[in-house]
């Protein structure tokens, strides 16, 4: 499988004060283009780290893209820019060079609307930056997001139920309830955002573990196939010794005169 080299830019995720956070995972600006996961987890243990994503446009415009990281000799991307002309998903690898993963590495896909009337690179206008769609990626490790997973199971909730009695119970004044209570929907409304939040990511580790243990599978079967094609030629190998030893031992023994090579007519 080729790949593309990835040419990326250093850049850190400042946002500007104008622009508008979509969602709690960090996604600025419009809609454009749709990933189907955010969540990229490598396994260490792989002789291969190779993730991939789909890509797919959200309006009926053509959409340029592109892949910005502040790790760019750690990561081949292919493709790492392009336009999205049509309907389909477009698949992206991602793939980690040398295992050399850094929690510190940041990874995000940009999206812009194609103008027929502009031609060059979309993303160079500046004044185009609140049309610009911003999709950060969580990076991981198997390990890093296992444990996460953890702590998000043994992490307990606090219980509202309890605080909705003693709301009831405790205020006496109706405009004091009552602002204890709009205090308290709107922490049921993070708690309810944060446990679906938590069961996306769990989710999408699930499905990446799945893909893992399909990949270590694979590879399992190859290092037995190769262990048999090993031990297949190494019995043919004992077998052609054995036989040469055989043949060796059928020929008479050779008697040497004095001073003489074996094979070499002495001179007279």
């Amino acid at each position: 499988m080729s790949y593309s080299f990835l040419l990326f830019c250093h850049y850190s995720y400042s946002r500007s004060p104008m622009a508008a956070v979509s969602s709690e995972s960090g996604v600025i600006g419009p809609e454009l283009i749709f990933i189907d996961r955010t969540l990229i987890c490598f396994d260490p243990e792989q002789t291969q780290n190779i993730q991939t994503v789909n890509l797919k446009r959200n309006v009926p415009q053509k959409v340029s893209f592109r892949w910005l990281t502040n790790a760019p000799t750690r990561y081949i991307v292919s493709p790492n820019r392009g336009v999205i002309v049509d309907d389909k998903p477009l698949a992206v690898t991602i793939e980690l060079l040398h295992q050399r993963f850094s929690p510190l590495h940041k990874m995000e896909l940009q999206a812009l609307v194609m103008r027929d009337n502009i031609a060059g690179d979309v993303f160079g206008d500046k004044r185009r930056s609140e049309e610009m769609q911003k999709i950060p990626l969580q990076l991981g490790t198997t390990l890093m997001n296992l444990d996460n997973a953890e702590f998000l199971s043994k992490q307990g909730s606090p219980n509202r139920s309890e605080s909705l009695l003693s709301i009831l119970d405790n205020e006496k004044n109706e405009d004091s309830k009552t602002q204890s209570l709009k205090d308290l929907h709107e922490l049921l409304k993070t708690d309810i955002s944060t446990i679906a939040k938590n069961i996306e990511s769990t989710q999408q580790l699930e499905q990446v573990l799945t893909q893992q243990l399909s990949a270590r599978t694979d590879q399992l079967n190859d290092l037995k196939k190769s262990i048999g094609e090993a031990e297949t030629n190494s019995k043919n190998v004992d077998e052609q010794l054995k036989g040469m030893e055989e043949e060796m031992a059928k020929l008479p023994p050779q008697v040497t005169n004095g001073g003489t090579v074996p094979g070499i007519c002495a001179i007279q």
